[in-house]
């Protein structure tokens, strides 16, 4: 790279695009050197993640029931909205070369919920409302919150989060995720939730109700209820 030859907002895009490519080469070129307890957790990343994975309508994480927007319009109640802030450079646009870095909010619909396996360890993912890649339409189940929509009354077309506390969680001074994946569906194929960018990816593992790692959540009795008319 030539020195000032390229802005930060380059060289942020380029690194966006070729990081996993990058670590990939960086962990299998150096597998000598690498000791100590994360190396199994290096190598799985390096080698990504499995080409199928489970998928689900509901998931309770960090004392949420966060259900996907498909579910909700079934149903009088919501939890479909998530909220996340997360520390991120940032751009008013695409001509803009002034990077900014801080905490920015981040909310939209659950619209899937899948669970992606590596070797030796699976991270659940929330993938809300997001058109394109440059959207960050992922998000894995930890960093979620959850909020409900009410519309604006002064502003047609807008609408207005509320905030909501989780429910029986309490902090007793560990750093432990609570998750709890329930109702799986059969199967999917990965290229209906996908984009054509990820094609690699071709499709999911079947599970039952008897799978031991799922159970059934009944949706009359619901930890998040919030009372209203979607």
């Amino acid at each position: 790279m030539r020195s000032g030859a390229r802005s930060t907002s380059e060289v942020d895009k380029k690194v966006h695009r070729e990081f996993p490519h990058w670590f990939r080469n960086r962990i299998c070129n150096n597998l000598d050197n690498i000791s100590g307890s994360d190396k199994n957790v290096l190598v799985s990343l390096a080698q990504g993640p499995s080409d199928k994975v489970r998928r689900f309508t509901a998931f309770n994480v960090n004392g949420f029931k966060f259900r996907t927007l498909a579910r909700d319009n079934l149903l009088k109640t919501q939890n479909s909205g998530v909220f996340g802030m997360f520390g991120t450079r940032s751009y008013s646009s695409n001509s803009d070369a002034q990077m900014r870095f801080g905490g920015v909010p981040y909310y939209g619909r659950l619209i899937d919920i899948i669970e992606v396996s590596y070797d030796g360890f699976k991270v659940p993912i929330l993938i809300h409302t997001g058109e394109h890649e440059d959207d960050e339409p992922y998000i894995k189940a930890s960093e979620a919150q959850m909020v409900y929509y009410v519309d604006d009354e002064k502003e047609q077309g807008w609408s207005i989060p509320i905030h909501l506390k989780p429910r029986d969680l309490y902090d007793m001074g560990g750093d432990d995720e609570i998750m709890a994946p329930i109702e799986p569906y059969p199967s999917q194929n990965l290229e209906h939730i996908f984009s054509n960018e990820t094609t690699h990816i071709q499709l999911a593992r079947m599970t039952t109700d008897d799978d031991p790692e799922t159970s059934t959540f009944n949706d009359d009795f619901d930890d998040n209820n919030h009372d209203m008319n979607l």
